[in-house]
């Protein structure tokens, strides 16, 4: 498959196009690469220092309770329905922000919605951010805890947006080198697979949002001293055999789509059980905004897809 360029003309909401519009008029896509420095300077400056552990906002937890506890050094908040999970299975939720932000209130607001809907209990891991934390410091004790997840037997699958999404791959195709017990699914949205960004269909994107020389300097303090190009860091090239079911949600204005598109060509290449639903003209991360009237079309499918998972 062939990604084309695309630049939002297609049948988008107003709100779809307003959120395009905003982007462009507070240049949030060329202040993004100046952003992402001062977080990681600051994330640097807090190694030897307790991971810090940003409550939900009280506003993004609507119906949905929210408790604290730990992973070894690592926060980890659970999420359940007021009055008590229905269901026996677990989200693991890894949230995106370039592998150097912390959770934004409209990704609580989605986790929380998931929870809500599906009457289940998810655990948010507030993982290590670059530079303090690489993958190949983030990747084994992610796994760790996934597997620990795992050990009573009830279903866990596992989620994640964007680079979140990258490392929910990273974490599993690690889950499958060691053996044992795997996720019931993976959910993947607008995943980061290709931290060097090396397609250069990426380059005739017209990305709102983000920018490839921006996310390729995050993909560099993410790698820390592995090649940005090694499997942990860019799950794209690493191998795909063993995994549980994915589900990939992408949109054609982001500029990873194209590393999306190749996914789903070696899906097809390799046999792999994986399905992929692409909308045409939506930016980066589009299901997660939880305001968007495609992000609530997507939920019911979204929903479905654990549903099956008692």
């Amino acid at each position: 498959m062939t990604p084309r360029p695309d630049r939002g003309n297609g049948r988008t909401s107003w709100r779809h196009k307003l959120i395009v519009a905003l982007a462009y008029v507070a240049r949030i896509r060329d202040r993004s690469a100046g952003k992402l420095v001062k977080l990681a300077e600051a994330t640097a400056a807090s190694a030897g220092t307790p991971l810090p552990a940003p409550e939900p906002p009280a506003a993004s937890l609507d119906g949905v309770t929210a408790s604290l506890g730990h992973f070894g050094e690592w926060p980890v908040w659970r999420l359940e329905p007021q009055g008590g999970a229905s269901r026996a299975q677990t989200l693991i939720y890894f949230h995106g922000g370039a592998y150097i932000a912390q959770m934004a209130s409209f990704q609580w607001t989605w986790i929380a919605t998931l929870v809500r809907e599906l009457g289940c209990c998810a655990l948010v891991p507030l993982y290590p951010l670059a530079p303090r934390g690489t993958a190949a410091l983030v990747i084994p004790e992610a796994a760790d805890l996934v597997a620990q997840a795992l050990a009573p037997g009830a279903p866990v699958s596992v989620i994640g947006d964007s680079a979140g999404g990258g490392l929910a791959l990273a974490v599993t195709q690690e889950l499958v080198r060691r053996g044992g017990a795997q996720p019931a699914h993976l959910l993947l949205i607008a995943p980061w697979l290709d931290a060097t960004l090396s397609d250069p269909r990426s380059l005739s994107i017209d990305d709102p949002l983000m920018t490839v020389d921006s996310l390729r300097w995050s993909g560099r303090q993410w790698a820390g001293e592995l090649d940005p190009a090694e499997g942990r860091v860019s799950p794209l090239f690493a191998s795909m055999e063993g995994l549980p079911p994915v589900t990939v949600f992408a949109g054609t204005r982001d500029i990873l789509y194209p590393d999306t598109a190749r996914l789903e060509q070696r899906s097809r290449d390799e046999g792999l059980t994986m399905a992929f639903i692409t909308m045409p003209g939506l930016v980066h991360g589009w299901p997660v905004f939880t305001f968007l009237p495609e992000a609530r079309a997507a939920l019911p499918r979204i929903v479905k897809i654990f549903e099956g998972f008692q």
